[in-house]
Formats: structure tokens, C-alpha cells, sequence
């Protein structure tokens, strides 16, 4: 309703003509919705072609980690990466939300520059192996368009080039005037995206104005009021440090236990003579340690919250091997040196609170696929093991890896059998919960039959506090500028911007949907903020229709249709 709402409106708003930052305003980046309204432009505006179009940027990006991994590790690191990658995170669902995917997700300025940077990763390993012009104006071309999506996926992967471009130019043998030509070619190739974005909003909107909606993501994520929301508190962490530290440092003291065990195992197993007894039992020991991970009672979503310190000592020990390598052999380590910079910066939104559902579905994938390689490739390699010995640990690590992805599969086994109620028609359809877990879907349902029965098509209407899904499947546009209407929209723009746009041009409609944002610092609109907004509303607009419960009563999920006092009443309720 919220998120993915806004998802479908800005583009399908953008080929109506509206313009981003200048009719639509907007906190994040122009990349995705401006590919997706060319997309409606060219197969139609539906639903459906978001979702096959991102079901095939999730397979590309499969694949490209697929390719990477075989590159810097074996088939079966690369085959597992890639499973990893579209079981546990493109395609699960861990909790009631659905949006954390890689194909319907609540932003896909995250998703879309995540893909962006794995794939920036790809051609900073074929620059290193090869380096070459066209090579840097594709990494140079990459970033800028990755500036284009959201803040924290641009500065994981700034600080990738940042790290790794100085240190592959200046261990290289050309004179310092190529090193500098190179340098100045990706800086080119960085602002070529963001400048041609410039110019094209510049074109129909002051070119200011264009600049400042491009730079305008950063200017709300330094914003001090957002680091006061519980929301984002609970994202990084800080609402519970001390106990997120414990619980971090005692799930790596788990890794570590099970590490150490295995080892062990595999080092027995290095002894003796090798014969089919042995390979027997290892074998009966590996399904044995995959069992015991299944039935025992293990908190998988649990188990990320040690990446961060993972992925801090992983890349000390690739600099320490880079500094030390010679010059033939220092690409493998620099490139997991940066490997390790991009994992670690992504995650530092959730870094005190590491998991794989919320925002770890993207947030986490790189340094959770640097942990696979070292328990897969670099681990096992470390280990001795002896010609026509059995490989136990390797074994073990991939049994218990698959483990894992089972398990994180069966999560989501469990929860999407449950949505299979439909919201919307045809290629706009969404299943949603059945009404006996969540009557949501069909209250909406109801509120959607009502606007396109008894509301004028061309009458527009804003939803408060938010909801563009009602804008979209009706095809009821919101006349005014704003997405949102929540507390951090109201704090950024302010309620008297809101309240003077909507008495110079009040429209026919307004519509209330329930919403409790107590996780935004202030839990109902008209009652927690934005008082002088509702008060408004209710002494200038009369009810209309109303489905389900009355909104901001917190007595559950309502829809309130409200119609302007001067016009014409033909539904009154």
C-alpha cells in the first residue's frame, strides 16, 4: 500500500507526463522509476511488467554472481552463491511484509543499484585481470548510474572505486601521466549518467531545481531528525547496542565452535590410509552434522549478525596479503580487498542488527556471499588434505550451507501459500493474505470497486497518510506533488507546505487510510501530527464511503472515502 504504492505511481505518473521532482517530489534517485515508465511506455502499464522485468534483472544477476564466484573460487562456491542469492534472498519472505524481494520490493532504487554494484564488482575483476579504457569508461559509467538510486547503495560502491582504482593504477608500470589520463577517464565516465539526468529534467523544470532533486536523496538521509526515528534506530541497531553486540559477538563465537569442529574432524580424517570405510563415514558423519543442523532448534534468521565483523577482519587479512604479494599475484587479493570494502559499507545501515529479511535482503547479500566463499574455497584450502583423502570439511561447509537454504526456503514455503487473495484485476493483480488473517485486501477491494463505480475517472484524490496503490489500481491520480504524507515527508517539507497546496486547490476527494506510525515517532496523522491538516479536511470535506474500520482509531484497517462539502453529493454515507 505504502512503499511498493508509490513503486507503480511514480512511473506510471512519469508517462503521463508529470515530471520527477517537478510534480512528483521524491527522496530517492531517477534510474528506476524513469526505466520502468519507459517500460510502460513500450508494453503498457500493468503490474505484471515490473515483475517479469525484474525477474529477469534477478536471473541476470544469478548468473553474473554465478560468474563472478567461478572466477575467484570453483563451480561449487559459484553454484551455491548464486542458489544462496535467489532462495534466502531475491525471491523470501520473512515476515508479514512482502516487499523485501528482489522483485516486488519497497524501493527498487536499492535493489536496482545493488545489481548495479555486483555487476561493477564483475568488471573491476576483468579490469584488474585486463586492464583497458573501455574497461574504467564502464566502471566509471556503472557508478554514476548507481549515484541514480538510492544513498547507501552509491556510497558502498564509491568507496569500492575510491579503494580500489588507486591502489590497481598505482602498483601498475606506466608513467604517472597514463595513471593520471586513466584516473580522469572514470572520473568522466562517473558524471556521464547524473549529467545526462541533469540536462533531461533540465529541459522542463529551472536547472537548479533538477540539480537539487538529483542531490536531493543525500540532503534527507544527513538529516539529523532521521537518526531520532525509532524505524531507523531498529535498522542500525542503536536501540539496543550493548544486547545487539552481545548477540552479535555470541553468534561469531558460534561460527567460530563450528569451525573449529570441523576442522578437527577433517584433520582425523587426514590420517591413516584411505579407504572406502572412511569415505563412508565421512560421508555418514556430513549427513549426520546436516540432520542434527535441521532438527536442532538453530535461529537462522539470526545467524548474519556476525557478518560485520567477518567481513572487517576478512579484508585486513586480503590487505595484508596484497601488501605482501608480488606483483603477478596481488589482483586476486586486491579484488577481495574491494569485495570486502563494498560488503562492508553496505551493511553499515544495519551494521549493529545484521539479518537476511528487512533490509538485509539487499543490504547483506555481498558480504554473506564473501562468507560462503571462505567457508567453501578459502577454508577447505587451508586445511591439509591429503591425495585420495576424504575433503570432510569442504563437504560439511557445503551440507551445512544447503541447510541453511533450506531452511530460509522453508520460511517462505510456509508464508506464500497464505497469500492467495487477489487485490486489483487482470495485470494488476497482487495476491494478497486471506481476509481471515488480514482483512486489508479486502477492504481495499471494496474501496477500489467504489472509486471506479461511483467516482469520476478524471477526479484525482490524495491519500493520507499514504497509499498511491488506491492512486494506481483506480487510476485515480494524486494531484499533488507528494508521495507521502508520513511523519518524515511532514518534518522535511513541512505541514504548512502540505496544507497551503491543498486550500489553493482542494480537490473533490480525499481519502484516509488507517496507518499506525509509531515505528516514524508519531503513530496517527491528524491526532500525532499534522493536526492542522486533518482539522482541515474534516471541516471542509463530509463523508463519502467508508470500508472496513474508521481510520486512525486503532481499532483496525479502514479505508475513508472523503468528498468536498461544495460538491455535489450523490453518495452521502
Amino acid at each position: 500500500m505504502i512503499d511498493y504504492g508509490a513503486q507503480l505511481y511514480l512511473p506510471w505518473q512519469i508517462t503521463e507526463g508529470r515530471v520527477l521532482y517537478r510534480d512528483l517530489f521524491y527522496l530517492y534517485g531517477p534510474l528506476s522509476s524513469h526505466a520502468h515508465a519507459l517500460l510502460f511506455l513500450i508494453f503498457g502499464t500493468s503490474f505484471r511488467v515490473l515483475v517479469w522485468f525484474n525477474l529477469l534483472l534477478t536471473a541476470g544477476l544469478a548468473g553474473v554472481i554465478f560468474v563472478l564466484f567461478r572466477r575467484i573460487a570453483d563451480a561449487l562456491t559459484a553454484s551455491l552463491c548464486a542458489l544462496s542469492f535467489v532462495v534466502v534472498f531475491a525471491l523470501a519472505q520473512y515476515q508479514g511484509g512482502g516487499n523485501f524481494n528482489f522483485v516486488a520490493p519497497y524501493n527498487y532504487e536499492l535493489t536496482h543499484g545493488v545489481i548495479l554494484g555486483i555487476v561493477t564488482l564483475l568488471v573491476f575483476h576483468s579490469y584488474v585481470r585486463r586492464p583497458a579504457v573501455w574497461t574504467l569508461m564502464t566502471l566509471g559509467v556503472l557508478t554514476g548510474m548507481v549515484f541514480l538510486t538510492k544513498p547507501e547503495a552509491f556510497l558502498a560502491l564509491f568507496a569500492t572505486m575510491i579503494v580500489g582504482l588507486p591502489l590497481a593504477l598505482y602498483f601498475r608500470t606506466e608513467s604517472c601521466r597514463v595513471k593520471l589520463f586513466n584516473a580522469l577517464v572514470w572520473v568522466a565516465s562517473f558524471f556521464a549518467a547524473p549529467f545526462l539526468f541533469w540536462v533531461y529534467l533540465s529541459l522542463r523544470m529551472p536547472a537548479q531545481k533538477a540539480f537539487e532533486g538529483l542531490i536531493g536523496p543525500w540532503l534527507h538521509v544527513l538529516d539529523p531528525f532521521t537518526r531520532t526515528l525509532p524505524l531507523y534506530q531498529w535498522i542500525r541497531g542503536i536501540n539496543d547496542l550493548s544486547g545487539n553486540l552481545v548477540q552479535g559477538l555470541g553468534f561469531a563465537l558460534g561460527w567460530a565452535a563450528v569451525l573449529v569442529m570441523v576442522a578437527g574432524i577433517h584433520r582425523l580424517f587426514q590420517r591413516g590410509n584411505p579407504d572406502v570405510v572412511t569415505s563412508f563415514t565421512g560421508g555418514a558423519l556430513v549427513i549426520l552434522l546436516m540432520l542434527t543442523a535441521w532438527w536442532v532448534s538453530v535461529p537462522w534468521l539470526e545467524l548474519g549478525r556476525p557478518l560485520p565483523l567477518f567481513v572487517l577482519g576478512y579484508g585486513f587479512y586480503q590487505a595484508r596479503r596484497f601488501m605482501r604479494a608480488s606483483a603477478a599475484e596481488r589482483g586476486q587479493p586486491l579484488f577481495l580487498l574491494v569485495f570486502s570494502v563494498y560488503a562492508f559499507v553496505l551493511m553499515l545501515k544495519i551494521v549493529f542488527n545484521v539479518h537476511v529479511y528487512h533490509y538485509g535482503f539487499a543490504l547483506a547479500l555481498p558480504a554473506f556471499l564473501l562468507f560462503l566463499r571462505f567457508a567453501l574455497y578459502d577454508l577447505p584450502g587451508w586445511l591439509p588434505t591429503a591425495p585420495n583423502r576424504f575433503p570432510f570439511a569442504r563437504l560439511a561447509f557445503a551440507g551445512l550451507i544447503l541447510v541453511f537454504i533450506v531452511a530460509h526456503g522453508n520460511v517462505s514455503y510456509k508464508l506464500y501459500p497464505l497469500k492467495n487473495y487477489p487485490v486489483g484485476s487482470g495485470s494488476d493483480t497482487i495476491m494478497e493474505y486471506y481476509p481471515f488473517l488480514n482483512p486489508r485486501g479486502e477492504i481495499v477491494n471494496q474501496a477500489l470497486h467504489y472509486m471506479r463505480e461511483k467516482m469520476d475517472p478524471q477526479a484525482g484524490f490524495p491519500v493520507f497518510p499514504a497509499g498511491n496503490m488506491l492512486n494506481y489500481l483506480s487510476r485515480h491520480p494524486n494531484p499533488f506533488p507528494f508521495i507521502f504524507f508520513t511523519p518524515p515527508e511532514v518534518h522535511f517539507f513541512g505541514e504548512e507546505t502540505y496544507l497551503k497546496r491543498l486550500q489553493s486547490r482542494p480537490p473533490p476527494y480525499i481519502v484516509f487510510v488507517e496507518m499506525d506510525h509509531s515505528w516514524l515517532g508519531a503513530p496517527y496523522f491528524g491526532r500525532d501530527y499534522a493536526r492542522d491538516l486533518y482539522a482541515w479536511v474534516i471541516a471542509n470535506y463530509h463523508q463519502d464511503a467508508l470500508f472496513g474500520e474508521l481510520p486512525f482509531s486503532g481499532k483496525g484497517y479502514g479505508v475513508r472515502i472523503m468528498k468536498h462539502s461544495s460538491a455535489t453529493t450523490d453518495n452521502p454515507s
